[in-house]
């Protein structure tokens, strides 16, 4: 018996009997010559360029699904990438150090017993560390140089990334500053305002001047609060807090206490040749 031809059913990949359809009608409202005309109509449906239409349908249906199902796959790809990258975080235990100053670097989100690169901006060395069963790591480095005796604050930027996995990478800022004063200008009258800068103090806490000469306080001045995570502070004053000072070499004592205590730290010591003379 020859196979009973079959057609597709819309896009679908389902196929019918081409001979079935319609046929609830036949011995009904269809006498036999009529259904011998609808049978032989639909077998002549069957011919060789109507299947080869029907299978030109339904390849363009499977490729329409295939390339649905590949466009999902890649977005899934794609946004599971960045969630993988954005896994590893670094961060340093402050927002600036005075050079030379120990720096703890914690990490987290990288691969357990992979090394991790540390590499800081403006640096051409490098550091690494070895990261726990847990996937953290805990290191400590030293804060750059800024190579300069003057109040001066920069910032940097420290990265850490993946050996194993390049993608783990992750970035923390931090800023490192002199603890340091400058009088501008140095040499001046003692009545004449000149500038103040200060750099490396503590945050938030006022900035005194004690000035000594032959080991007694002759004079106290507040130059303002430092700011900053850095601790800077410019201030304007008289090279001399007073009037009539004692001509001599006067030591100066910068901290942040209201009362001048040689054990004050932290505090930064200098010294000044003070003569009424530069007035006349």
């Amino acid at each position: 018996m020859a196979e009973l031809p079959t057609r597709s059913f819309g896009d679908s990949e389902l196929d019918v009997s081409v001979v079935g359809l319609g046929c609830n009608n036949f011995g009904r409202r269809v006498d036999l010559d009529g259904t011998r005309a609808a049978v032989e109509a639909a077998l002549a449906e069957d011919r060789p360029e109507l299947r080869a239409r029907r299978a030109e349908r339904r390849m363009k249906a499977s490729r329409r699904r295939a390339g649905l199902w590949l466009a999902l796959v890649a977005s899934a790809v794609a946004g599971a990438w960045p969630a993988v990258a954005s896994a590893a975080t670094i961060a340093l235990d402050r927002a600036c150090y005075d050079e030379g100053a120990p720096m703890t670097l914690i990490g987290t989100g990288f691969t357990p017993g992979s090394t991790v690169s540390l590499k800081r901006s403006g640096s051409s060395t490098s550091a690494s560390a070895t990261v726990d069963p847990s996937g953290g790591f805990a290191t400590e480095l030293t804060a750059p140089s800024l190579g300069t005796a003057y109040p001066a604050h920069r910032s940097f930027t420290m990265s850490a990334t993946d050996d194993l996995d390049p993608r783990l990478t992750a970035t923390a800022a931090f800023q490192a500053a002199t603890f340091a004063v400058s009088i501008t200008p140095s040499q001046a009258p003692p009545s004449k305002v000149v500038r103040f800068s200060f750099s490396g103090f503590t945050s938030g806490a006022p900035i005194y001047g004690h000035f000594l000469l032959q080991g007694k306080v002759r004079a106290t001045i507040r130059y303002g609060v430092a700011a900053g995570p850095c601790g800077v502070l410019k201030a304007l004053a008289s090279l001399y807090p007073g009037v009539h000072p004692a001509d001599g070499l006067y030591r100066l004592q910068f901290d942040s206490s209201r009362r001048y205590y040689a054990g004050t730290t932290p505090k930064l010591r200098t010294t000044l040749d003070i003569s009424r003379k530069a007035e006349l």
